[in-house]
Order: structure tokens, then sequence, then C-alpha cells
């Protein structure tokens, strides 16, 4: 049961980490295109660096969460990797 508790945290935290991620790309990419002043810009009255820095660190921690999920898996993932093997 602890092992499934771990594993549910890890997706709902991974899942909400891309969610954010997906905002804040989408946010970047739509009111702060390229060859603007983006500098000096800002939307929700959020500035573009604030938002850069949510978009890179809600990445960062996505990927090390699907790094932590992947580990956790390894076993499963072995296990999978040899049957197809095997079925060939």
């Amino acid at each position: 049961m602890r092992n499934a508790m771990i594993n549910a945290w890890i997706n709902l935290t991974a899942f909400l980490a891309a969610l954010a991620s997906i905002v804040t790309g989408y946010v970047l990419w739509i009111y702060f295109p390229l060859g603007s002043n983006r500098g000096s810009m800002d939307f929700l009255n959020i500035s573009y660096q604030s938002w850069y820095d949510l978009h890179f660190y809600t990445s960062t921690l996505f990927v090390i969460l699907v790094a932590i999920h992947l580990i956790l898996h390894y076993r499963w993932i072995r296990n999978m990797r040899s049957m197809l093997m095997s079925k060939k």
C-alpha cells in the first residue's frame, strides 16, 4: 500500500507540474511573442521573467518526477522488455 501511495503522489505532482508547464508555456508563447520587447511587458500583473522562471522550474520538476517514476517502475519496465524480447 505504501508504494501505491508514493506512486500516486508522484504521478499527481508530475501531472500538476506538466499542466503548469503547459499553461506557462502557452502564456509565454501567446502574450510574449519573439521579437517583442518582452522585458518590459507583463500579463496578469506578472512580469515576463516571472513567467519564464515559473515555466523553467515547473518543467524541471516534471522531468525530475518522470525520472523518479521510471526508477520506481524499473522492475516492471525490465520485465516487460524481457517478455517482449522472448516473444520474437
